[in-house]
């Protein structure tokens, strides 16, 4: 029988991009992440268990939920009534603000959302791992997950100023967890050119992929030229404010409508960031 967070989980893990059970939990890493297994997590889908605390937050990690804004208070909110029932609930706790928070989510949003999830790919932790054992393989990835032609380590080397020895380690590396496919005459051809590729939440992860991201980054932004730059700086509540959050991850997401998988000759690879930081309390 449904229970107020089992169908609320359901509903997100669809929302997000996972349209199986089986699909979500084993994307993510399975019990090495979760702490439990596939049939466990098959009885918090059916009503027929509720996750501990410290699991729901490993849980809601993996959905890419942002914390403080209405999908991660939803689910929460769920997990509560579930957990003490739903008289209890709205006894207790009713001073969240579940309409209120709802309602800050423009209608867009979701018609947004569900265009991007049917061509999103999220990768696994194995695969994320694989990416970012150094910066040639996170290069030559980069370069081919954006490219549906075939590469050689020769050719790719020469166009990215690597060495050879470092691009055949690295398609070695990325075929090795299925990223690349053997295409003939030692070419390598990206699977999920077409797709938008979604990395783990490395607060379920401890590789030190992250760590390791922003330690390549610095040393590929070193060089970088602007095309282009905006910001400042708003007053506004935080609480109102995080609502904001998910609506800015999803226009960054639009960037791919603008993806070509052919070299033109003014095609470039483009870094693109968004960041909010908070200031002062005032």
């Amino acid at each position: 029988m449904d229970t107020p967070f089992s169908a609320a989980l359901r509903e997100m893990r669809k929302r997000q991009g996972f349209p199986t059970a089986y699909k979500f939990f084993h994307t993510n890493g399975g019990k090495e992440t979760f702490g439990f297994t596939y049939r466990q997590y098959l009885r918090m889908e059916q009503g027929k268990s509720l996750p501990e605390c410290v699991k729901l937050y490993k849980m809601m990690l993996a959905l890419r939920l942002v914390p403080k804004t209405y999908p991660a208070n939803a689910l929460a909110i769920a997990w509560l009534k579930t957990h003490i029932g739903a008289p209890a609930y709205d006894w207790i706790f009713q001073f969240i603000p579940e309409r209120d928070l709802k309602t800050r989510l423009p209608p867009i949003y979701d018609a947004m959302k569900n265009s991007l999830s049917a061509k999103t790919h999220y990768l696994s932790r194995r695969q994320d791992e694989a990416i970012h054992a150094d910066l040639e393989t996170l290069l030559c990835w980069v370069a081919l997950s954006a490219d549906s032609g075939a590469w050689s380590a020769a050719e790719l080397a020469k166009t990215l100023e690597l060495p050879p020895e470092a691009a055949e380690r690295a398609l070695r590396n990325l075929a090795s967890v299925k990223l690349l496919k053997t295409a003939g005459k030692g070419k390598y051809r990206c699977p999920l050119t077409h797709m938008m590729l979604e990395s783990p939440n490395q607060g379920n992860s401890s590789s030190g992929a992250g760590a390791k991201w922003q330690q390549y980054r610095s040393t590929l932004l070193s060089t970088r030229k602007y095309l282009w730059f905006r910001d400042g700086i708003i007053r506004a509540d935080e609480e109102a404010f995080r609502n904001f959050i998910p609506i800015m991850k999803l226009l960054l997401s639009t960037a791919e409508s603008y993806k070509i998988t052919r070299k033109t000759s003014k095609s470039a690879l483009f870094y693109v960031e968004s960041r909010i930081a908070k200031l002062r309390d005032f």
